[in-house]
């Protein structure tokens, strides 16, 4: 039995929830030191994969301040 995919924070316009089964399953398959999210928007998919090591960007201060202040327990 799987279980349904974390739910982020916020919604996003392209958000992967729908994908993030299929993503994590491929990710397991794979070796890696770190997850790189160049555009993370909503962080659905490494909020699910929870990779050891991430760096996850965007170009929107608004969502880099959320999740700065989720960070801090702010």
């Amino acid at each position: 039995m799987s279980l349904p995919p974390l739910v982020p924070p916020l919604k996003c316009q392209g958000i992967k929830t729908k994908l993030v089964g299929q993503i994590g399953k491929l990710a397991r398959t794979q070796s890696f030191e770190r997850w790189i999210e160049p555009f993370c928007g909503s962080c659905v998919v490494p909020c699910n994969v929870q990779p050891e090591k991430a760096l996850l960007c965007d170009t929107n201060i608004h969502i880099i301040r959320l999740y700065q202040d989720i960070q801090q327990g702010k």
